[in-house]
């Protein structure tokens, strides 16, 4: 509830008002957290395949016929696609994978119901709102972007003269941060919770729709679920508070006993 606001709750009607004022606030919250909470977890899951891939190349250093120099004139080398029956087949199954990836994470998700159609898009306007439709092509476009980051990145890095420290560094410094700062700031924490509350007011607001078409007296009993659903919200809210400062706390101290 805003502060400020004056509240007097004594029937249904007043208590379903309140938590649909309370849902549209949480979805307007998650809403403008989604596409924070949608860049921070997948920053970290493009480039921990960098990471991952010059994880390995370090690893090669150890061997005695490789060393470093080997490694080093690997990532150098360029890369050359024999035209043959293998390279036909690899890069067929690659393009079916992407369109089985885009079908199952787009399309698949404006059928109907039913399974007789798709949504025209007046309907899934109706449905979802154009806010929500545009959230939706910005998570796209993220997507193909950050994949045109991880590969334009790898490639410059090809080119430095030391690509295996460079690779090394670059990404886990971008893994580890983008990990540290979701972490430190909230943005994923908080999206989840105003999605789990605005469901949770949903529910409540069906439960005194329901007792109210059962001319059920409106009682005490009823105005402590409504605390308890609040006093949670607000208790959720100071202890991702607090435990996203402790976190930060202690990977300074951290950081000061390394020094």
């Amino acid at each position: 509830m805003s502060e400020g606001r004056e509240v007097k709750i004594d029937s249904f009607e007043a208590a379903i008002s309140i938590l649909q004022y309370e849902k549209g606030c949480l979805e307007d919250s998650r809403e403008n957290t989604e596409w924070l909470r949608y860049v921070f977890r997948r920053i970290p899951l493009f480039s921990s395949a960098g990471l991952v891939f010059y994880l390995t190349c370090f690893s090669m250093t150890f061997v005695r016929d490789i060393g470093f120099t080997g490694v080093n004139k690997f990532l150098k080398a360029p890369i050359v696609i024999p035209c043959n029956g293998a390279s036909i087949a690899f890069l067929v199954a690659l393009i079916l994978l992407c369109f089985l990836m885009v079908w199952n994470l787009y399309l698949m998700k404006v059928k109907r119901n039913d399974g007789k159609g798709k949504l025209s898009f007046k309907e899934e306007v109706r449905r979802n709102g154009v806010k929500g439709k545009s959230n939706q092509m910005q998570k796209y476009i993220t997507t193909c972007l950050l994949l045109m980051l991880l590969i334009s990145g790898v490639a410059l890095i090809r080119q430095s003269e030391f690509p295996l420290v460079l690779g090394l560094t670059t990404f886990s410094v971008v893994t580890f941060f983008s990990m540290i700062t979701d972490r430190t700031l909230g943005f994923t924490r908080g999206n989840e919770r105003s999605r789990l509350f605005a469901t949770r007011a949903e529910s409540l607001q069906i439960m005194l729709r329901s007792r109210l078409a059962l001319n059920e007296k409106f009682e005490k009993s009823h105005l402590d679920e409504l605390y308890k659903f609040f006093d949670e919200l607000r208790l959720m809210k100071y202890n991702d508070t607090v435990a996203d400062t402790q976190y930060l706390m202690t990977q300074l101290e951290k950081l000061k006993e390394k020094k």
